[in-house]
């Protein structure tokens, strides 16, 4: 099996069946990329601690508020994953640091003995790109939005111009940027991740860094024909 298109690698197919699936409220993992929870519970952080120590691929996906009755309460899409971190802090919790893999279609949940959470199989979604090379030059545009953001924003600055330049496959570094520019938003990177074509989550990522620009800037921030920003 290759690796599938979207993904960090190859997933053998037994790794889909009856895996453990989280339910987060406010966070979104997206492909490539990681997200910080922060646990005070013992309990949860337990089940953070076996899954890393086990290395074990679960999935996490955003629960949601406005499920219809009779519906699950989370969405279709969510993301395999694996714990990257999980250390004890000062104050009594707990940071876990959970690495996305690659977007997975959620299939029906099964109740297995034991277990703190319930179990379903998923299925790999792939990432649809008709022109590579013309989503890369699309990427490389991106890191002109660094001009006049300034040390403040030296965080994003880099991790644009890294992931506008490196040799990744673009839907992830589409995933990653739209990690970090949509940092507490999950209603908007669960958009992200339920987007398959990488042009759409381009076009996607360009409007929510030209909303970025006009934060920063205070005011409009329009594109001009060569890519620079207003």
């Amino acid at each position: 099996m290759s690796k599938p298109a979207g993904y960090l690698f190859d997933i053998p197919e037994p790794l889909l069946k009856g895996g453990m699936f989280i339910p987060l409220g406010d966070q979104v993992v997206l492909p490539g990329g990681a997200a910080m929870l922060r646990s005070f519970e013992p309990n949860n952080a337990k089940i953070f601690e076996d899954l890393g120590a086990r290395n074990e691929f679960f999935t996490t996906v955003l629960a949601r508020d406005d499920a219809p009755e009779g519906e699950p309460g989370y969405h279709e899409i969510g993301t395999l994953s694996l714990i990257a971190d999980h250390k004890p802090q000062r104050d009594g919790s707990w940071i876990t640091i959970i690495a996305g893999i690659g977007r997975v279609r959620l299939g029906q949940t099964y109740l297995v003995a034991e277990s703190p959470f319930p179990r379903l199989d998923v299925e790999i979604v792939h990432a649809v790109c008709d022109d590579e090379a013309a989503a890369r030059r699309r990427l490389h545009s991106f890191e002109k939005i660094a001009t006049g953001l300034g040390s403040s924003h030296e965080d994003l600055v880099n991790a644009l111009h890294r992931y506008a330049r490196e040799d990744a496959e673009p839907s992830l570094s589409v995933d990653r940027l739209a990690g970090l520019v949509g940092v507490g938003r999950p209603a908007l990177l669960q958009q992200f991740l339920n987007e398959t074509d990488i042009f759409a989550r381009l076009d996607m990522l360009d409007s929510q860094l030209l909303e970025y620009m006009a934060r920063v800037k205070g005011r409009d921030a329009r594109r001009k024909p060569g890519g620079d920003f207003d």
